[in-house]
């Protein structure tokens, strides 16, 4: 498993807040009337009767004041906006691992299944929201995010292999114990095992990382045998004067 430096968690409320998406009105569909235009230019959202429902409702604005005429004649300029309900999102997870974090930058392990920017179903459940929240500023938590190194789990490789932004971020992060490098030098241990040089191989190892070895090389192919067996053969030496054979092409040409 690897170390992090801190685990970041929350608890996702059982709804979330709603969402308001905003459209601006551009000159094609300027003269549109408000029913019209949600549902010309988002008819997989809601049918004719849901907009015209919700407009009633007062969930359609326009430049922010709500609008429950759906024959409201919109201009060029305008920003209309649909607030979404809250509604219940998808199981996700709620806690994210921090492997490594300084004034510039902060290195990520996310669980599988958190979603990082809002997006479909998931406006609250993410991980933009949980750095939000830790950082208590919207605008800290973007910047963090932009200078993330998001690295998935080896579930999420789906090769069960460590990634690199992982390994990097643990030879990077520091703990009480001394810097990165140091933390890297250190034994596993103080078993001793092995002959006169288990103490210098024992120096080398990471406790926390695992021992990239190469491959053991696979043994050839009767193939590969074969193939070996003519490549060692010395090359025939071609006569002079003696034209090379004509190969026949496709369609009959020559």
């Amino acid at each position: 498993m690897l170390p992090r430096v801190k685990r970041l968690v929350t608890i996702w409320p059982e709804v979330n807040n709603g969402f308001t998406f905003r459209d601006y009105i551009k000159s094609k569909h300027a003269g549109l009337e408000l029913l019209q235009f949600y549902v010309m230019v988002h008819p997989a959202s809601a049918s004719l009767e849901e907009w015209a429902v919700r407009i009633s409702r007062g969930q359609i604005a326009v430049n922010s004041s709500p609008v429950r005429d759906a024959h409201y004649i919109l201009r060029v300029g305008d920003i209309v906006s649909y607030t979404r309900l809250p509604w219940r999102e998808p199981p996700s997870p709620n806690y994210v691992d921090v492997l490594y974090e300084d004034d510039d930058m902060v290195a990520l392990s996310k669980p599988s299944g958190l979603q990082v920017l809002p997006a479909a179903m998931f406006h609250q459940r993410t991980l933009l929201t949980l750095l939000q929240r830790h950082y208590d500023s919207p605008a800290a938590a973007e910047d963090h995010l932009r200078h993330a190194a998001i690295a998935a789990r080896p579930a999420d490789t789906g090769m069960g292999r460590q990634p690199r932004e992982d390994l990097a971020a643990v030879a990077a992060a520091p703990d009480a114990s001394g810097s990165a490098p140091q933390q890297l030098a250190k034994s596993g241990g103080g078993g001793g095992g092995g002959g006169g040089g288990g103490g210098e191989e024992s120096s080398r190892k990471c406790p926390h990382l695992p021992e990239m070895r190469p491959p053991p090389p696979s043994p050839p192919t009767p193939n590969q045998q074969r193939r070996h067996q003519r490549g060692s053969k010395p090359a025939a030496v071609k006569p002079t004067g003696v034209p090379a054979p004509v190969h026949r092409l496709g369609r009959g040409t020559s």
